[in-house]
């Protein structure tokens, strides 16, 4: 329960970070201060592992709710299966790209490594229960 928490709160401060700090990394990417600092990837791969996992549950949500037939639209594959399947496997790829990037990229500042890291390490605990209940790679059209 302990580990829960804690990867649970790795992820909010990482999520509360990134969006705080997404302005400033636009700006200096857009100067091409980011290149010499680690690059775009090493602090947008935690954000985007973030927005894929919302993704990933929010459209499940979403389809659940347009109406009763909705569990239909589910049941086959199709685009509503096939783009909860995309988002449920890009979320914890960008999560672990983000932890190799966090890892190998010594130019890039350490408070911006750490955040890449620990972020991407609760992301990666995260799909590994995601993986345990079947919501990596959720092919919603066999549950």
């Amino acid at each position: 329960a302990l580990l829960i928490i804690a990867a649970l709160a790795a992820m909010i401060l990482g999520l509360v970070f990134a969006l705080v700090m997404t302005i400033p990394w636009l700006i200096g990417g857009l100067r091409g201060r980011l290149a010499e600092r680690g690059g775009w990837m090493v602090r947008f791969a935690p954000l985007l592992s973030f927005v894929f996992l919302f993704l990933t549950f929010y459209s499940t949500y979403n389809v659940l709710g347009l109406n009763t037939s909705a569990l239909e639209m589910l049941a086959h594959p199709g685009p509503y299966a096939a783009m909860i399947f995309v988002f449920s496997l890009l979320f914890p790829l960008f999560a672990a790209w983000g932890a190799w990037l966090a890892w190998t990229r010594s130019d890039t500042p350490m408070v911006t490594r750490l955040y890449a890291g620990v972020s991407c390490a609760a992301l990666l605990a995260f799909s590994a229960y995601a993986a345990l209940i079947g919501w990596v790679g959720a092919r919603v059209w066999t549950m």
